[in-house]
């Protein structure tokens, strides 16, 4: 029973591990995207993604309210 859980618990922690892993790559990514533009357009750039993945998925998880 308690290899179960362990495994269950094992199992989740590596799926967090690995959505924050590739929001962190989507960030990096951007930012890289930003490098490209004119300087003018780079701060507004860099605060588009100024996000950190607790945040993210937070909102992520949030119902969508309608408007």
């Amino acid at each position: 029973m308690h290899r179960i859980i362990l495994s269950i618990l094992g199992t989740s922690f590596l799926y967090s591990c690995t959505t924050e892993s590739w929001y962190q790559g989507s960030q990096a990514s951007h930012d890289a995207g930003c490098l490209q533009l004119p300087n003018a357009e780079y701060e507004d750039c860099k605060k588009e993604n100024n996000i950190d993945y607790e945040t993210y998925s937070r909102k992520r998880n949030e119902p969508d309210t309608p408007q």
